[in-house]
């Protein structure tokens, strides 16, 4: 068996590579190289990649169309060349900053490739010859910018210099100078305009493999012990949405559970450069052919803490609590008055001058400790130009600009007795680099006793002991900048974040009489549309604090329907439909108009930021509101939200755990490494990857083989070029059919290669089938189609129970959905309940087990709820026959309990082990007020739906919008009459109890409002809005 390991691990194996740490840890990387060369030579993988940007105009759905990948990463990071074949089979390579002739008679350098309507194009440079004669020279014309496609190229740089040296034209190795944007020109410096990586690839295509890089701490133990790992995996940014969050696509590198991650991160950036120089030669099975492979780093993901790290930046509880921007939590006379220990903290932590957010009776005591230990009470107006800078970004930071500080914080350190000034720079900064804090804290352990020329001289003698690249080696991945390539991960911050403090405080403000009345509401709801199961209330409720990001993903559907009547401030409550209605459009994974959503978005941003204000500004001491505020540029620049978000990478944490306990535990990052790597080799083979052998080595087993030669490396430089035969092969179907059996495919993540077997499935009823006058459908409306009389006689139809939507959602009769209807204008649908799914007897899609129509009954627009900003409705009569390509998606529609003043009277059995007790609970008795029959806009469609976002959100309605200045300022006059009020009843806990004495009145009238809040906020409330 260890010999079989053993030559498998030769064919088709990954290396675990030990690296001895610069901070004195030893920790093992798995090869980044050899797993993308297995990634390219997968059948299940490589067809789906992507290497080029693509130019998609407003729509935005995928990595590559980002402006990251399109517009604003370094050209030389991107696939340098591509491959135009003529009629004739032959072909040439255009490779940028090259100079490249085109048809017309043009010469230009290609800076950039990219694709626009399954085409490629290069954004280019004009070449300006400077005259005739010998001395004629070209002239590189950067301010002539120009896109070339790639049908208009005639000659490449080769058959350029043949050319030119025929027609009598300036060699285009002959460039005179450049001429920039602005107008200034530079001197040439090269005396050959060859690119590096012609040389490199020896005839082979030459691509660029983009990489989400993600680096994560996660527990080694099933036990509450904490027994901490930080790993490091990694995606191809390459893959389409639906893909990359795979867990067959998720790749591990390295785990440690003593090294840091920028320790580790040093290890991985030393293979990354490795292959940004040589290139990795692997086999493209989807061209056939060999190719060069280098890898470029996307961008890199965590959570908060972790992409602080990252950055160098010192954390959510620094006074610069922002990774992305110069944003400050104190004002200039807060700089003055205190000094904080902002080493380590996390996003819980206050950073402004309040305490945490009320929510719970351990915020409010945090607040009055806060408040003993800081004399001085923030002034209104103080308070007000905090809040108002919190909802703004700041200058944004940079990597130069960041380097150069850290720098400056190193040199000073550096001094002796430099400690204290070097401490007062980095809270100034906002940043800290722990790689290099190791070495500083060495150079402070140097004088440590010493003084005078005995320090300077053991600070000279340590300086000279560190090595060379003693700060972070983030700054040494190509084309990344920590600052704007940490994009905002929206589980942390929004359904962690936002989402889970508004939960917790909602809960903890209602109270013990109300509580059940909200466990049953939310065990009532219908979440038909939704993709979830019936929700269990209790859970929601009483396990509040525990709860994980899928139950907040279904509370962010389904809050707007149960928090009201509940004694809520009605300031919390439209800060509660801010919110939901924002969620929806950030998880939206299709943008049909970037420009109109990315606006919509913003507008969302700011109105929860608004409402929130008016709301309490306790909630801006949690950074998580402002990073909330970068979330638009990073959607331009990466994508759609769901493509840089970790559910994927969180999951894959639970295996690492697996890995470690399943282990000796003497070696974890070495043994853990190893496994992984067996994974990968199992997984690569049952999956028909292909792996190199040389030629002479016999292989029967071999479902396909291609012969290909391999330069040398040693033959280089000027020798004869040599070349050893591989031949890449498959295993045979014995090795592929192991992915068949359920235990290994689980396994190793394998998912359905053809998920569309089942789309468009219907199940049958019990029903016999009958002729048309006898279905539901035949009762009100005519057939479809119109044939002979005698036809419809002899036709029978079956009508099925649910059927599968071809988006994927599972709907039976009475479900609600959106249905295709171009004539009615804006959002082209229609809202309908499936009336009936019916299937004509042996008709063609019968025998496919599909329905040949569907019946619904279409439900009119009323109105828009006052409460909910989401559209009323109004079933109507109207029977209409569509097919089922028409039926978009499943829609979710609740009952308007809040006009109809639904009560929690009735009782519905429990069921307990599938089946119904003799115990009750409370359920929604759901009420029509009398004298409104039918026509009452009892229904509301659910906007806050997070699925089929691009349906559904053509139904959302804006609330109106609020002064950011008004609501800061009547927010802030509310807080400063809790803060007197807590004063004043000492004992008394400052949390959700006290906002809901004091704020609860805000659903009552407006004259005992006004009696009860302070002067202030009255004179606000009551000046015209303009």
């Amino acid at each position: 068996m260890k010999e079989d390991q053993k030559a498998l691990q030769a064919m088709a194996g990954i290396d675990s590579i030990k690296y001895a740490g610069a901070l004195g840890h030893n920790y093992y990387v798995n090869d980044i190289g050899q797993i993308i060369s297995q990634e390219m030579a997968n059948p299940r993988v490589r067809p789906h990649l992507h290497f080029y940007p693509e130019d998609a105009g407003n729509s935005l759905s995928e990595a590559w169309q980002g402006a990251r990948w399109l517009h604003t990463m370094d050209d030389s990071l991107l696939t340098p060349m591509v491959r135009v074949t003529d009629t004739g089979g032959s072909h040439q390579d255009y490779y940028i900053h090259e100079p490249t002739l085109l048809m017309s008679g043009q010469a230009c350098i290609p800076h950039r490739w990219f694709i626009r309507d399954k085409k490629y194009f290069a954004k280019a440079w004009e070449l300006q010859n400077s005259g005739n004669g010998n001395d004629a020279k070209w002239i590189i014309r950067e301010d002539r910018p120009i896109e070339v496609s790639a049908s208009d190229l005639q000659f490449s740089l080769p058959f350029f210099e043949a050319f030119a040296e025929s027609e009598g034209l300036p060699s285009p190795h002959l460039i005179a100078k450049t001429i920039r944007l602005d107008g200034s020109s530079i001197q040439a410096e090269r005396t050959c305009y060859t690119n590096p990586w012609r040389t490199k690839a020896h005839g082979r295509r030459v691509l660029s493999f983009p990489i989400w890089l993600y680096c994560d701490d996660t527990s080694g133990n099933v036990s509450k012990k904490w027994n901490k790992h930080n790993s490091f995996l990694f995606t191809a940014a390459g893959l389409p949405r639906k893909h990359v969050q795979r867990e067959y696509n998720v790749h591990f590198l390295s785990t440690s559970n003593i090294a840091p991650p920028l320790e580790m991160l040093d290890g991985i950036v030393e293979q990354l450069r490795k292959y940004q120089d040589e290139g990795i030669g692997c086999w493209d099975m989807h061209l056939g052919e060999e190719v060069l492979v280098f890898i470029v780093v996307l961008a890199l993901l965590g959570d908060n803490p972790m992409q602080s790290e990252l950055a160098c930046h010192m954390g959510l509880a620094a006074k610069l609590f922002c990774r992305v921007c110069w944003v400050s939590s104190r004002t200039n006379a807060d700089k003055d008055e205190e000094e904080e220990s902002e080493d380590n903290g996390s996003d819980a932590q206050s950073v402004g001058s309040l305490g945490s957010a009320a929510g719970s009776a351990r915020s409010g005591n945090s607040v009055v400790r806060t408040l003993k230990r800081r004399k001085a009470v923030e002034t209104r107006e103080s308070m007000v130009d905090r809040v108002y800078r919190f909802m703004q970004k700041g200058d944004p930071r940079n990597k130069y600009q960041s380097q150069k500080l850290l720098g400056n914080i190193f040199t000073t350190a550096a001094q002796t007795g430099g400690k204290t000034e070097a401490t007062k720079l980095k809270t100034k900064y906002g940043l800290k680099d722990r790689f290099q804090e190791f070495f500083i804290e060495k150079l402070y352990k140097s004088i440590k006793g010493k003084n005078g020329r005995a320090a300077s001289m053991a600070m000279t003698a340590e300086l000279s002991k560190l090595p060379k690249n003693h700060s972070s080696p983030v700054w040494r991945i190509k084309g990344l900048d920590p600052h704007t390539d940490t994009p905002v991960e929206i589980l942390h911050v929004i359904l962690l974040g936002i989402l889970k403090y508004f939960w917790r405080d909602a809960v903890a403000r209602v109270s013990d009489q109300h509580k059940p009345t909200l466990i049953a509401r939310l065990s009532s709801l219908n979440t038909s549309g939704l993709g979830i199961p019936t929700i269990g209330g209790k859970t929601l409720v009483q396990y509040c604090r525990s709860l994980t990001g899928r139950d907040f993903r279904v509370i962010s559907q389904v809050a707007p329907f149960v928090l009201h009547d509940l004694d809520l401030p009605m300031e919390c409550l439209k800060a509660w439909m801010a919110l939901t209605s924002l969620v929806p459009l950030i998880w939206q994974p299709e943008i049909p108009d970037v420009v109109q959503h990315l606006s919509a978005i913003k507008s969302g941003i700011d109105h929860l930021l608004n409402c929130t204000a008016r709301w309490t500004p306790r909630w801006f001491n949690k950074p998580k509101f402002h990073i909330l505020l970068h979330l638009v540029d990073h959607i331009r620049d990466f994508g759609p939200a769901s493509l840089f978000a970790t559910e994927a990478f969180e999951s894959f944490n639970a295996i690492i755990r697996m890995k470690s306990v399943h282990s000796n535990r003497q070696a974890p990052s070495r043994d853990i490494a190893r496994a992984f790597a067996q994974v990968n080799r199992l997984r690569h083979i049952i999956s028909g990857g292909f792996f190199a052998v040389k030629e002479d080595r016999a292989f029967d087993v071999s479902l396909a083989e291609y012969k290909f030669q391999i330069p040398d490396p040693a033959s280089e430089g000027g020798q004869e070029t040599s070349y050893t035969t591989y031949v890449y092969r498959q295993y045979g179907v014995g090795p592929k059919n192991i992915a068949r059996d359920s235990i290994v495919s689980h396994y190793i993540g394998f998912y359905s290669t053809d998920p569309s077997r089942t789309v468009g499935r219907c199940i049958l009823d019990t029903q016999k089938a009958r002729s048309w006058r006898k279905t539901l459908t035949g009762g009100k409306c005519d057939f479809p189609s119109v044939p002979e009389k005698a036809q419809l006689q002899n036709l029978r139809f079956n009508t099925a129970k649910s059927v599968e939507l071809l988006n994927g959602d599972v709907c039976r009769p009475g479900d609600w959905v959106l249905v295709a209807d171009a004539s009615i204008s804006g959002t082209g649908q229609r809202v309908a309940t499936i009336w009936e799914i019916i299937q004509t007897v042996g008709s063609p899609l019968s025998l496919q087990g599909r329905p040949d129509f569907v019946s619904v009954r279409v439900a009119d627009i009323t109105g828009v709820s006052s409460f909910h900003y989401m559209p009323t409705l109004c079933l109507t009569d109207q029977i209409k026959i569509v097919g089922l390509q028409d039926i978009n998606c499943s829609a979710n529609v609740q009952h308007n309990c809040l006009e109809c003043r639904c009560q929690t009277d009735k009782f519905v059995p429990v069921r307990e082990e599938r089946e119904e007790s003799t115990r009750t609970r409370m359920s929604v008795n759901h009420r029509t007020p009398r004298g409104n029959s039918n026509r009452i806009s009892e229904w509301i469609l659910n906007t806050a739906k997070m699925r089929d976002a691009i349906y559904i959100q053509r139904f959302r309605q804006t609330a109106p919008a609020i002064e950011r200045q008004r609501a800061i300022e009547e927010g802030v006059a509310r807080e400063i009459f809790e803060e007197k009020a807590t004063r004043q009843q000492p004992h008394r806990n400052p949390g959700p109890s006290i906002q809901r004495d004091v704020l609860a009145h805000s659903q009552t009238s407006h004259m005992s409002h006004s009696l009860n809040q302070p002067r202030r906020l009255t004179q606000i409330q009551s000046q015209k809005i303009h």
